[in-house]
């Protein structure tokens, strides 16, 4: 199975190259050889941004990472993410940015960022959270703000890194009703 790409330089970011996977279907391990350019790049060292969009991904496939081991920037759209762990962003040490959006995601573990601790901005708009770790913001020294906004529950939530206190009382208040919902 070959997973089409296409690598290009993102606009805004200065030269900085992106890759871009629209409509595609992922199996659940990767390696360089599961993604083919249009453009016949090789070099995923290189990228910086890897953006998917509508296409099927339960899980972020294994070895995702290691094909593209420089990302700071990691956006899934619309794509059916169901779950996400602290593995399925293990090789992403650089990561800055994670955008899961529109997916289907019911649990953010609090350990999700242990190998990920450069995180600055996260957002996770519409998905179906039902759970969020108490401590998923710990540790992160450069974070700045996340944004639950739109999530199933009702409502935007959108916290800064000077209001950490109101973002843990909401996800407690988030866990306890959905204990109460089952």
């Amino acid at each position: 199975m070959s997973i089409r790409c296409k690598v290009e330089h993102a606009k805004g970011y200065h030269g900085l190259l992106r890759c871009l996977i629209i409509d595609q279907e992922f199996p659940l391990q990767v390696d360089k050889n599961s993604f083919r350019d249009e453009n016949q790049f090789q070099n995923f060292d290189e990228i910086f941004l890897l953006q998917i969009e509508n296409s099927k991904m339960e899980k972020i496939p294994k070895g995702l990472g290691k094909v593209f081991p420089n990302i700071q920037i990691l956006k899934i759209v619309d794509s059916g993410l169901n779950s996400i762990c602290k593995e399925d962003l293990e090789n992403f040490t650089e990561l800055s940015y994670l955008g899961a959006i529109g997916n289907s995601i019911e649990l953010v573990p609090g350990d999700l960022f242990k190998f990920s601790k450069e995180i600055k901005e996260i957002n996770f708009c519409d998905n179906k959270i039902k759970f969020i770790g108490l401590d998923l913001l710990e540790g992160l020294e450069k974070f700045k703000w996340i944004d639950f906004g739109r999530d199933a529950g009702g409502g935007d939530k959108f916290f800064f890194k000077y209001n950490l206190d109101e973002a843990k009382n909401y996800f407690r208040t988030k866990n306890e009703s959905s204990k109460g919902s089952n």
